[in-house]
């Protein structure tokens, strides 16, 4: 949008809106040149702390910069313990602005939600998978049925030629709500279907996608099979601690941040084998490190996301708008 230091044009994106411009393939081809950016120190990282503003919640800025995109943004969240009957959500805000790095004027706002549900799951876990997986995967299992698994079932479906799909989730209701829609869509070409326990969803798996909302570990190390890639968007809070040492690799999204967030977090202290993280998936991309080098390596992948995913995404969706004369424009003295 234009500026010129006395007027400055904003793009505002609904929700809606951000939603018709999200494709898969292009979230997972963005959140790769993260992750590349990374190895290259091509990112600038802000610090994101929880800022407590209430007993029952707390709300949170996330700033990054991808710099030969010349884009920085900020993400803006909150997260509030409701009342049973609510007709507030849980997690709020999801705002993203985006500023020109040149300039550090702002050119966009867009409803971040649906960015953050596909970059995740649907985005780092997919683009993972793709690097780490071994070749002719066809079976995958899901632990969760929510926004991050139906963001991570279409991803997945998309970048790997799979035959089959098999989710878990806590009640069978979730899971077969999951499974109704899809089939009513008709949208992916592999068969997808719910089964009975976590250890079922392992079987056999080829890749495995842990996305649930549980705070105690779902999944045990002693279930995951030879060969098989596990992508863990929840950390190890639903997958076995024990399986970060006895995994064969154990690679972080971003080495500073999931470093400190997972690897040497205090809340996972005596959990996990911190000395047996291998590397970053931006080195391994790059080619700084090898990734898989065997079909019966079990590999895990751990990422608590960043916010330079959500700004990559966030400028694409932004010259997708611009192109199509989509969103509001708003003024700014």
């Amino acid at each position: 949008m234009a500026a010129d230091g006395r007027r400055v044009e904003i793009l505002f994106l609904s929700h809606d809106e951000v939603a018709s411009l999200l494709c898969v393939t292009e979230v997972v081809d963005a959140v790769q040149g993260v992750f590349l950016a990374d190895a290259g120190g091509g990112l600038a990282l802000g610090p994101g702390a929880p800022m407590p503003v209430s007993d029952a919640g707390w709300l949170m800025s996330m700033p990054a910069a991808v710099l030969a995109d010349g884009v920085a943004g900020v993400k803006w969240l909150g997260y509030y313990n409701r009342p049973e009957g609510s007709p507030l959500p849980t997690t709020w805000g999801n705002v993203l602005v985006l500023s020109h790095t040149e300039t550090g004027l702002p050119f966009a706002v867009l409803d971040c939600t649906e960015i953050t549900n596909m970059r995740t799951a649907g985005g780092h876990a997919a683009v993972a998978a793709r690097a780490l997986a071994r070749a002719g995967s066809r079976t995958l299992g899901v632990i969760g049925a929510g926004a991050q698994a139906l963001a991570g079932i279409r991803a997945f479906d998309a970048v790997f030629d799979l035959d089959r799909i098999r989710v878990y989730s806590r009640t069978e209701e979730t899971r077969g709500a999951l499974v109704a829609g899809f089939a009513a869509e008709g949208s992916l070409r592999a068969q997808l279907e719910g089964v009975p326990s976590a250890e079922a969803a392992c079987e056999g798996a080829d890749l495995l996608l842990t996305c649930s909302t549980s705070e105690t570990p779902v999944v045990q190390a002693a279930w995951i099979p030879e060969g098989c890639t596990v992508t863990a968007v929840s950390s190890f809070f639903d997958l076995d601690p024990a399986f970060s040492a006895e995994a064969d690799k154990w690679v972080l999204g971003q080495a500073q941040a999931d470093g400190a967030h997972i690897a040497h977090s205090p809340r996972f202290a005596g959990k996990v084998c911190a000395s047996c993280v291998y590397g970053s998936l931006g080195e391994i991309l790059a080619g700084k490190k090898p990734g898989r080098e065997s079909d019966k390596e079990r590999i895990l992948f751990t990422h608590m996301g960043m916010a330079a995913h959500d700004v990559a995404v966030g400028l694409r969706v932004y010259e997708k708008a611009v192109e199509r004369n989509l969103g509001t424009v708003l003024r700014l003295a």
